[in-house]
């Protein structure tokens, strides 16, 4: 009785060990970059001009231009689903406005035209720092490629200025919490088993696009 008894156990515990095994889990660590548009920053600017009467200006139009640096974590619960986290800290700026032309300074029309969005009298600045549970969804899976998707939702510190070189002048400080999310409905792993490196495409705090590397740790092999 007492040896059948320790075969099933061991029968018992070679088929979870192999269970296990079949289901390769692992876990995975992502240091990585992006580039994009603040959106809170953007929303703020645009209530800010239209407040205070003034003209969009800086370089090309483009205002709230946004970098970012993160870590990640994320434990593979089966072939395809993921979840895990992501700390990070970013920050913007862009001038993005500037008192109309009758209350500038003098200069030619014809140089107000040229440097109407080169120059600027307001700045816009904000820093971050955000904490995101995320998900990730793997579509296709290899040794050495992944297609995936990947999607956060979770909480931010911010502090955003927005100052004037001309005094008296419209001024405006926040430091607060807020909502903050991540979207990047296409993202590609390529690489080694263990070491690759990834790139996203998205919308939200880490930006639009999105670059580094990753590890995967304690991989079993099917």
């Amino acid at each position: 009785m007492k040896l059948n008894l320790k075969s099933i156990v061991f029968m018992a515990f070679m088929i979870v060990a192999t269970s296990l095994n079949a289901q390769d889990h692992k876990h995975e660590i992502r240091i990585g970059g992006g580039l994009g548009i603040d959106p809170h920053l953007q929303n703020v600017r645009n209530r800010f001009v239209d407040t205070n009467n003034l003209e969009e200006s800086g370089f090309c139009g483009i205002n709230g231009m946004q970098a970012t640096g993160f870590i990640e974590y994320f434990n593979h619960i089966n072939k395809h689903w993921a979840i895990g986290g992501s700390i990070g800290i970013s920050e913007a700026s862009g001038g993005g406005a500037r008192f109309k032309r009758e209350y500038a300074d003098a200069i030619s029309e014809l140089g107000d035209q040229f440097f109407r969005f080169l120059t600027t009298d307001f700045d816009f600045h904000s820093t971050s720092q955000y904490l995101m549970p995320a998900v990730k969804y793997s579509w296709i899976s290899r040794n050495h490629f992944c297609l995936y998707s990947k999607a956060a939702l979770g909480i931010m510190h911010y502090k955003q200025d927005i100052t004037c070189d001309k005094l008296p002048s419209p001024q405006r400080h926040e430091n607060g919490i807020r909502f903050t999310y991540q979207f990047s409905p296409v993202g590609f792993e390529f690489g080694g088993e263990r070491i690759r490196g990834f790139f996203e495409l998205g919308y939200g705090k880490q930006g639009v696009y999105n670059a580094g590397i990753l590890f995967y740790l304690n991989k079993q092999k099917r």
